[in-house]
């Protein structure tokens, strides 16, 4: 159940970035990186 939460956590964060923009989505890359 746990790993199904965290997949659709990572999946709306890849959503949000590509709807904000490149820029917004290599910030967050970078951030999730650290």
């Amino acid at each position: 159940m746990k790993g199904v939460c965290v997949m659709i956590v990572i999946v709306n964060v890849m959503g949000l970035a590509l709807l904000n923009g490149r820029k917004h989505s290599y910030h967050y890359a970078t951030r999730a990186d650290i």
